[in-house]
């Protein structure tokens, strides 16, 4: 008896130094090194990691950063460099700032995603004398990202506009005078310390949720960090982590961007 009572603790000591370290276990991140201002790992600094770090300690766990190696240049909204690929593979648990299902592209069948947490959105730059509405701008030359979804809209709609390859270069454009107003991607604002257009809504042709996708097999987890998300955006938390990046702080939108929208093009603020 005394054999088989030994073994019985030792079984629930080994159980619950399992279960403490399997609580322990890190949430691995997959970060882009240089996508400033979500993550750098020169500094570790980010919008992304910061808002990842709360999540993993309010589920019990500690960030785990794991870097993927890219080059600056420019990063298109609907068609990203998100690291996916290696989060199917294996490589890391999740990755922040996924806009929507169409960012998953040949990854449907492996990846998933967590309630929207942000919203994000292209944003009119220029002087206060702009108008607040696009439908306004149609005699003003602006400024937009190569092949991003401004640049398709704004031609279509037959509007002056000029073309430049990166968000920096656009705010060049716009203040030499080349432009007089600029469409530009929200979070890139934050690396440039520049501000949108005072006043301005954004229509939902422009814009896109951010959502935290993991693996499609991992659904507990997914689940923990809805919970961790929903807390952080009702505490304020998340818009203070986007304000302090200088991104402009959307709430989930309730209508976004959808491919249909291409066929109507519409610029109200539904």
């Amino acid at each position: 008896m005394k054999t088989v009572k030994t073994i019985a603790i030792a079984a629930a000591f080994l159980a619950l130094t399992v279960s403490a370290t399997e609580a322990a276990a890190p949430l691995r991140v997959c970060f882009d090194d240089h996508d400033a201002p979500r993550s750098m790992k020169d500094g570790g600094k980010g919008y992304d990691i910061e808002i990842m770090t709360l999540v993993a300690h309010k589920i019990g766990r500690t960030l785990e950063p794991v870097w993927i190696e890219t080059e600056p240049g420019m990063t298109e909204v609907d068609d990203s460099d998100l690291p996916l690929e290696p989060l199917a593979k294996g490589k890391c648990d999740a990755v922040a700032s996924v806009p929507g299902d169409m960012a998953l592209q040949g990854l449907y069948d492996k990846l998933a995603l967590t309630e929207p947490y942000y919203g994000a959105a292209f944003e009119l730059v220029g002087p206060d004398s702009l108008p607040n509405d696009l439908a306004s701008l149609k005699k003003i030359k602006i400024s937009v990202q190569n092949v991003s979804l401004a640049n398709l809209v704004i031609a279509r709609l037959d509007y002056d506009w000029t073309a430049q390859t990166t968000a920096k270069a656009q705010l060049a454009a716009l203040d030499s005078g080349e432009a007089q107003a600029a469409l530009i991607w929200g979070p890139s604002l934050g690396e440039f310390g520049r501000k949108p257009k005072a006043g301005f809504t954004p229509p939902p042709i422009f814009r896109w949720n951010e959502h935290v996708a993991t693996r499609k097999s991992d659904e507990a987890l997914r689940k923990e960090i809805d919970g961790a998300l929903a807390e952080l955006v009702a505490s304020g938390k998340v818009k203070d982590i986007l304000v302090k990046y200088g991104v402009p702080p959307h709430g989930a939108f309730a209508k976004v961007f959808s491919p249909q929208d291409l066929t109507t093009i519409r610029l109200t603020r539904n």
